[in-house]
């Protein structure tokens, strides 16, 4: 999902909340040990964000500064050092072009992998909150579906209650399973439901 929204596919590659994905698509990516992509995405975003938002914008200011302590934390100071100097004399930074979106990619579903509320904070509704969320990013996303594994009786009445239903799984795909493994049952929002 990440790799769909930092691509443009639905918002196009310059608007900001696609800049923004590519910039968390960078954190992600350095966190797998991807420091190389980690750094040419991020230079993607901060060159679009440097265009569209300007060179004084905070969001171009903190992707401006990631990228900067990407680069100290691997000790090339000399380029940490250029890059902030390019910026402040107003000079996009180097990056190579962003691809095009991928269409042969096949249906887009937004899959929540977990939803916590607080004992204290149940039944006022943060679950619900969070359910209207993502109903309105698969929207966004043009998603066919919002899917979620459940394991409990409570979650999933609560699923079902919020106009999810239960859905047939593929065999040999993986379910979802408690601490003590019991599996769960897949349950969806399909398209038609999910405003956009």
């Amino acid at each position: 999902l990440a790799r769909e929204a930092a691509e443009g596919r639905s918002l196009g590659p310059e608007h900001p909340t696609t800049l923004e994905a590519r910039r968390d698509l960078a954190k992600v990516l350095q966190r797998c040990g991807k420091e190389e992509e980690a750094e040419k995405t991020l230079r993607q975003a901060l060159a679009g964000s440097q265009k569209v938002l300007g060179f004084d914008h905070p969001v171009t200011e903190r992707m401006l500064s990631n990228l900067s302590q990407m680069l100290k934390r691997r000790g090339e100071d000399e380029q940490a050092a250029q890059l902030l100097e390019e910026h402040k004399m107003c000079t996009v930074v180097a990056a190579t072009p962003v691809p095009a979106p991928r269409s042969d990619r096949g249906a887009l579903v937004l899959v929540v992998l977990a939803l916590f509320v607080a004992p204290e904070h149940r039944r006022k509704g943060v679950g619900r909150a969070a359910i209207d969320h993502w109903s309105a990013m698969a929207g966004e996303l043009r998603a066919e579906a919002i899917e979620v594994e459940v394991v409990s009786g409570d979650a999933e009445a609560f699923f079902k209650a919020c106009g999810f239903s239960t859905v047939d799984v593929p065999a040999g795909a993986e379910g979802a399973a408690d601490a003590e493994g019991r599996e769960g049952d897949t349950i969806a929002k399909p398209s038609d439901e999910v405003p956009g």
